[in-house]
């Protein structure tokens, strides 16, 4: 694996380099990408990969990654990732009940229409970075979410789209818990029916768990515990040699110490 960091509010230039394991840095909005540039701290790992959660299928997406490209370009980028969402042209993203979620204020696209719209956008971003990857998301009981959140979707578009894969561990639990469990007899039998094959990068952190409560699992990126790391062991299994290593990140951004924790973690597996 590719140990990668995301550049968060907890990451600055005078504790970057406390984090000793790091082969790459994840960037997620242009500013941070510039700022450190100018430390010249970017030059000091082997790539630079980009994340964001436009999400592929909204209609302002191409308006919004040409914002990025002229950096995209400065600094060749190895790998771009977005979600694959919502399931519709236009939602609001909407926080209520402790967690977000898409709402949709557009009608709900069809399968081949959201394969359609993804194809054209993926050929279009990819001079931009070496590679395209798309994110699963959480499949929350909102209609943004028909279609796109299934692995079996995810892995048509993949294979047709020419992309590649970034698995978000924490999200493919909430959608196992929410909407997918009596179709599957474990979460690891769900997440083995992602396009693995294609796996590029994968993200690390817990979701959150209440009791009686609906949905049960939400994402807000807790520190990952000893589950997140078993899954993560099996996926590797899966994944390694096949195209190269993936991208793994924590997705962690309670405390800078705990950030370290889970690295050192990270690097003994």
């Amino acid at each position: 694996m590719i140990i990668t960091l995301p550049i968060s509010h907890l990451i600055n230039k005078d504790n970057i380099n406390e984090i000793e394991c790091i082969d790459t840095y994840q960037f997620r909005n242009v500013k941070d990408l510039m700022e450190f540039d100018e430390h010249k701290k970017v030059s000091k790992y082997q790539s630079i990969i980009f994340h964001d959660n436009i999400g592929i299928v909204r209609h302002d997406f191409i308006d919004r990654f040409k914002d990025k490209a002229f950096e995209f370009i400065n600094h060749n980028i190895d790998l771009y990732s977005t979600n694959l969402a919502p399931a519709c042209e236009m939602s609001t993203l909407i926080t209520g009940n402790g967690f977000e979620w898409y709402h949709a204020d557009s009608e709900i696209l069809s399968r081949e229409k959201i394969k359609e719209l993804v194809k054209e956008k993926v050929k279009r971003i990819s001079p931009f970075a070496d590679r395209i990857a798309l994110e699963n998301s959480n499949r929350y009981g909102k209609p943004a979410y028909i279609h796109i959140c299934n692995p079996k979707f995810m892995t048509e578009v993949i294979n047709e789209t020419d992309a590649w894969f970034c698995l978000d561990i924490a999200h493919a639990i909430v959608s196992y818990n929410t909407w997918f469990s009596s179709d599957y007899d474990s979460i690891e039998s769900f997440i083995r029916t992602y396009p693995l094959h294609r796996c590029e990068e994968i993200h690390l952190s817990t979701p959150e768990k209440k009791e009686n409560s609906y949905p049960q699992f939400t994402d807000k990126h807790l520190k990952p515990d000893d589950k997140i790391f078993e899954l993560l062991d099996m996926v590797l299994s899966k994944v390694n040699g096949l195209y190269g290593d993936p991208y793994v990140a924590i997705e962690y951004y309670g405390d800078f110490e705990g950030i370290k924790e889970s690295y050192k973690r990270l690097e003994e597996m």
